[in-house]
C-alpha cells in the first residue's frame, strides 16, 4: 500500500498516481475520487503533500486506493493495524465484500479475530517454515499450542515454573468453551516468607493486547516445609467467563513489604474460546431470550 507515491506531491495527486500503477484509468479514478477520499477518513488533508503525513495517513489512504481498484488477487499484511477501531472496521468489511465476490485474498496478520472471520483456510509460518496450511480454526489452534510449547520450565531463585492449563478432570486443554471451569497449576519457588507475598495472575486477549484481569493472590493458604519459603506447587481455579477468542495467562510474584516484584513471566500459557453465539466483545453474561410474561407487560 502506498508504493509509488511521491512524497512532494498532495494526497489527491498521489490518487492519480498510484491509481495508475495499479492499472486504473484517469476516468476511472475521477469517478471514483470522492469515494477514496471518504473511505480514507482524511478528507481535510488530502491537498496536502504526503510528506507531511502520519504513516497511519499514509497506509490508510494506500489502502483506501487499493480497495477501488477491484483486483483479482488482494494482498495485505497487517492492514488492520492501521487507523482507528471504525477505519479498521470500513477495512474489515471491504475485505469480506471482496471475498463475497469470490475475490482472492491473502491476508498476512497477527490478529487471530480477524484471520478467524475473514479466512477459510490458514497457512502458520514458524521462523520462515510453513508448518501447517487448513482449516483456519484447526491451524489458530495449532498456533495457540506452539507458543505454549516454547514456555521454558527453569527454576532460578524465585521462579514460576511447570504452568499447566487443566480441566475439572485434570486434562491439558487448549480450547475452551464460556462457563467452564479451568485450573491453573504450577510451581513456585520464593525466597521470602510466603505470608509476605502475592501471586499475579493476569489475562490478556491476544488479538489486541487487552487486559481482561490483572489480580494479586495472596499466598497464604499454599503450605511450605517451613516459613521462610520454599518451593511448593499450587493451583488456581477461574471460570472462563469470556466470549470467543485467543487469550494469554502471564503471572509473577510480588513481595508486599518491600513492594518488588521478585520474578515476572509473560504469557506462561495460551488457550482459546470457542462459541458460536457472539460476534463480537470480551465477558460472558450468560444471556437468555424468553417470551415476555403478560403479567409484567400489564404490570408496565
Amino acid at each position: 500500500m502506498g508504493a509509488g507515491f511521491h512524497q512532494d506531491l498532495t494526497g489527491r495527486e498521489n490518487i492519480f498516481l498510484n491509481g495508475s500503477i495499479l492499472g486504473m484509468k484517469k476516468d476511472e479514478i475521477k469517478r471514483r475520487m470522492d469515494e477514496i477520499i471518504e473511505f480514507s477518513g482524511i478528507s481535510e488533508f488530502i491537498d496536502t503533500p504526503v510528506k507531511r503525513f502520519s504513516s497511519g495517513m499514509y497506509a490508510r489512504l494506500g489502502f483506501s486506493i487499493a480497495a477501488h481498484v477491484d483486483p483479482e488477487i488482494l494482498l495485505v499484511d497487517e492492514v488492520l493495524s492501521v487507523g482507528d477501531m471504525w477505519f479498521q472496521e470500513k477495512c474489515l468489511e471491504k475485505m469480506l465484500s471482496f471475498r463475497n465476490k469470490d475475490i482472492a485474498i491473502i491476508f498476512v496478520s497477527h490478529n487471530l479475530e480477524s484471520v478467524n472471520v475473514l479466512c477459510s483456510k490458514t497457512a502458520l509460518i514458524k521462523k520462515g517454515a510453513l508448518r501447517k496450511i487448513g482449516d483456519t480454526a484447526e491451524t489458530i489452534r495449532e498456533y495457540i499450542c506452539s507458543n505454549q510449547e516454547d514456555t521454558v520450565d527453569t527454576l532460578t531463585e524465585n521462579s514460576i515454573s511447570n504452568v499447566k492449563l487443566l480441566n475439572m478432570k485434570n486434562e491439558l486443554v487448549s480450547i475452551c468453551y464460556p462457563e467452564q471451569k479451568c485450573r491453573l497449576t504450577f510451581k513456585i519457588k520464593c525466597l521470602k516468607p510466603f505470608k509476605e507475598c502475592q501471586l499475579g495472575f493476569l489475562l490478556h486477549r491476544l488479538s489486541d493486547g487487552l487486559s481482561i484481569c490483572d489480580y494479586n493472590l495472596p499466598l497464604n493458604s499454599i503450605k511450605t516445609s517451613d516459613n521462610n519459603g520454599d518451593t511448593a506447587d499450587g493451583a488456581i481455579d477461574f471460570d472462563i467467563n469470556l466470549l470467543r477468542g485467543a487469550y494469554s495467562i502471564s503471572m509473577h510474584l510480588y513481595h508486599y513489604p518491600s513492594a518488588t516484584f521478585l520474578t515476572r513471566v509473560k504469557n506462561i500459557a495460551y488457550f482459546s474460546v470457542e462459541e458460536r453465539v457472539s460476534w463480537h466483545g470480551v465477558t460472558h453474561i450468560s444471556p437468555l431470550i424468553h417470551p415476555l410474561d403478560k403479567e409484567c407487560l400489564l404490570f408496565l
